[in-house]
């Protein structure tokens, strides 16, 4: 069961909460597709689709479940390193403060739902 959903109108300040939306969900016009960064190891598709919708001038949310996949995977088996990219990710995107304020919000969240 996913934690997060996706909200009604999905943009690239959308992935500051978290990966709302995987990579295999994306259907992109083919003029707005670049390659994955392989710098990331981990977190490739995270910075993927925050890219491709900063590109994008509407992004259409189908309503449908396009995809079913399984929690565990390399991120989940790497998770500290993938969890380090994800904020090296989130400050080249939103910026230090924000990426700080949210990691103490999710912190917070996780805390919470215990």
């Amino acid at each position: 069961m996913r934690r997060l959903s996706a909200p009604e109108e999905l943009n690239w300040h959308s992935f500051q909460q978290g990966m709302l939306v995987c990579h295999q969900a994306f259907f992109a016009q083919r003029k707005l597709i670049e390659p994955y960064n392989l710098q990331y190891k981990f977190s490739a598709d995270f910075d993927w689709c925050i890219r491709i919708m900063k590109k994008a001038h509407t992004i259409y949310n189908t309503h449908l479940t396009l995809i079913e996949y399984l929690d565990e995977g390399l991120t989940t088996q790497n998770h500290q390193a993938s969890l380090r990219e994800r904020f090296h990710i989130m400050t080249q995107h939103y910026g230090w403060l924000k990426t700080i304020v949210y990691h103490l919000w999710f912190t917070l969240r996780l805390v919470l739902k215990k």
